[in-house]
């Protein structure tokens, strides 16, 4: 998990940063902004860091978002961290069954 959240997270911002360069025709450095603001979330408040389509379960959202995905691996990508997601939000709220949590 260590090597998944460092390293991965790279290859994210590496891609983000290439489509934005090339494709947008945008300077990345636009998006310091928003990986400031992610790593201040996840820094300050881990257990509620995670906002946007995900969270709110806006299957709209989260399709479009799919079918805006250049690369078939990149929406296979998104589609299987929806999977993780879900599956652990899932096992959290089975564990917290029986002692009276939401």
């Amino acid at each position: 998990l260590c090597v998944m959240s460092g390293t991965f997270s790279v290859v994210l911002w590496q891609k983000i940063r290439k489509m934005f360069e090339r494709d947008l025709q945008i300077p990345w450095e636009v998006l310091i902004p928003y990986l400031t603001r992610t790593f201040q979330n996840i820094s300050v408040d881990p257990e509620h860091a995670l906002t946007g389509p995900l969270v709110r379960d806006d299957h709209e959202t989260m399709k479009r978002n799919i079918e805006a995905l250049p690369e078939a691996e990149w929406k296979r990508l998104y589609s299987a961290f929806i999977e993780a997601y879900r599956r652990e939000r899932d096992d959290e709220n089975e564990d917290n069954d029986g002692i009276g949590l939401p």
